[in-house]
């Protein structure tokens, strides 16, 4: 079924004559489909079959890009991000989640400093700080949203690119970095892994997700507010608990909220070239443990995050999708469009040998 459904994206996107590299693309997603395989390459195979996608609004996919970048005491980090992103063409406008309810952005010189910019920034002062913030959509009128953490950016030629994929998708939530949830039958709980990290036990009980860095999504995927939705008041409740801290636990929370709610597959594309921001190193945090302070602790922080969702939900297994999820590298055409074979204007491509076998991983 949803094999179907892409197909029909595909073949959509295809009759448009201006965009003649897409059309390639195409007809490798076509063909890898054909093959009856969302998987990538090593990985077990799954024979849950998913739900038929929703309909997004008419004409989605020619409309503006929009930046949002939550953020909580990290103003150096924020500057650089914000004025990194302000320089891209496609963007229309970014959008700063401001979370930091103690320290208004006045302290700081940040209103006056995005005046300066060329893109226009609109500042969204929380009146808590909520990680669930970012779920909504904080920007006006039909958009593409790219969340991005504070602390990162994305160049232009990739952030183009993976705006012109994004079009073959649009009733998806598009992430640029991967991790698993598994169950190991060994410890008999579930294990979350950084996405390739280390082989996965043969014949594991797996999901994919996105991780919350960088992901892409239509406006209509997303709250318009916070809702009186029972499930995204759970989700709070359950991020903001005071006695136990599981903020760090939202992303793997916004997969599944998102999951159950359109019932749709991630598409994840690979390969596209995130930077952190030069104040990278030693960067603060409001979780109780990072992945950049300890992997190990950040792990077991995760697995826990996991088992208590699935208490949280009243279920045995993660609410992510039971198939596959379809996987794009497309570093081999960030390659071509920094070698100067890709004009990235026209969008054509004029040597196709060096990504053909590869861009379906």
């Amino acid at each position: 079924m949803q094999h179907n459904v892409l197909r029909r994206k595909v073949f959509h996107a295809w009759k448009r004559p201006h965009r003649t590299w897409i059309k390639w693309v195409g007809l490798l997603v076509v063909w890898y489909l054909f093959q009856g395989s969302f998987m990538g390459a090593g990985e077990p195979q799954r024979k849950d079959e998913a739900v038929e996608l929703p309909v997004g609004p008419s004409g989605l996919v020619n409309t503006k890009l929009v930046v949002q970048i939550m953020t909580h005491k990290r103003p150096e980090q924020l500057r650089e991000s914000v004025a990194k992103m302000s320089l891209i063409e496609e963007i229309a406008y970014i959008v700063v989640i401001w979370n930091d309810v103690e320290v208004l952005p006045e302290a700081y010189g940040l209103p006056e400093f995005f005046k300066e910019l060329t893109k226009p920034v609109k500042l969204v002062r929380s009146t808590s700080n909520l990680v669930t913030n970012r779920w909504i959509y904080h920007g006006q009128g039909q958009a593409v949203v790219l969340n991005l953490d504070d602390d990162v950016y994305i160049d232009a030629k990739s952030l183009k690119l993976g705006l012109e994929m994004w079009r073959l998708f649009p009733n998806h939530v598009v992430g640029f970095a991967r991790r698993m949830i598994y169950w190991d039958q060994d410890i008999g709980h579930w294990q979350y892994d950084r996405g390739g990290s280390h082989p996965l036990p043969e014949a594991a009980d797996y999901y994919t997700m996105f991780i919350g860095k960088a992901w892409m999504a239509g406006s209509h995927l997303l709250l318009p507010s916070h809702q009186d939705d029972p499930m995204f008041q759970s989700f709070v409740d359950f991020l903001h608990n005071p006695v136990k801290d599981r903020k760090g636990c939202d992303d793997i929370a916004f997969n599944m909220f998102i999951h159950s709610k359109i019932n749709t597959s991630v598409v994840l594309f690979r390969g596209l070239t995130l930077h952190g921001t030069h104040a990278y190193a030693g960067k603060s945090t409001s979780y109780a443990v990072s992945s950049d302070s300890s992997r190990t602790e950040w792990r077991f922080y995760r697995d826990s995050c996991i088992e208590e969702l699935l208490d949280l939900l009243k279920t045995d297994r993660p609410l992510l999708p039971a198939s596959g999820v379809l996987q794009l590298n497309l570093a081999p055409i960030v390659q071509l469009l920094e070698n100067g074979q890709l004009d990235d204007n026209k969008m054509a491509l004029t040597s196709m040998d060096p990504f053909l076998s590869n861009i379906v991983t």
